[in-house]
């Protein structure tokens, strides 16, 4: 503890031991192509986390405190997987949307096939009818979804045309994929 008895030195003491070693393993160990994943982490485990989390037992931490520990273990696990940092997401427990209820699932679905939780309610005591709409419902649904999946692709189509039509050589009508290769390819087949 320090002396005004937070434990933030001794966690950042104890995350500047744990960096020096996973240092130290960083030419003999992490950057070696033949040495598995598996036993880099079994050394990863045993080593650095550790020096990382000797006398831990006695530390009572705060958020912020866990995360700065959770940060330089991902960070580490990061490096050991090959991550680079343009593959990496925040250090954040939820993302995207709450989760939904069933009831609130339930109504969502009922709503793109166009059926009303108070109609099935109705007809729950006809089991006929009650298939009857549920059936409809559903042809319904996949009739937009499959319509919703044609115009996506239509769409992607005709943004690839488009983008394909912007670089088309001039001399033999050669389409390429990109303005740097119709330069190469004029530069290399019309330019002598």
């Amino acid at each position: 503890l320090s002396k005004n008895a937070t434990i933030n030195d001794k966690i950042s003491c104890r995350i500047s031991k744990a960096s020096a070693a996973f240092d130290r393993l960083m030419m003999n160990l992490w950057s070696k192509h033949e040495v598995s994943l598996k036993t880099k982490l079994s050394v990863y485990k045993a080593v650095i986390l550790s020096v990382l989390l000797f006398s831990c037992e006695t530390w009572m931490p705060y958020p912020w405190h866990i995360q700065k520990l959770e940060s330089f273990h991902l960070h580490c696990l990061h490096h050991i997987c090959g991550i680079r940092w343009q593959d990496m997401i925040p250090n954040t427990r939820h993302q995207g949307a709450p989760q939904k209820h069933f009831k609130d699932s339930l109504k969502s679905n009922l709503k793109k096939c166009h059926t009303e939780l108070q109609q099935l309610e109705i007809l729950a005591s006809d089991r006929q009818k009650w298939h009857e709409l549920c059936r409809s419902g559903l042809q319904d649904f996949e009739a937009e979804r499959i319509s919703e999946l044609n115009q996506k692709w239509e769409q992607h189509t005709a943004k690839i045309t488009l983008q394909a039509s912007k670089h088309i050589c001039l001399h033999c009508d050669r389409f390429c994929a990109s303005r740097a290769g119709l330069l190469a390819h004029i530069r290399f087949k019309h330019c002598h």
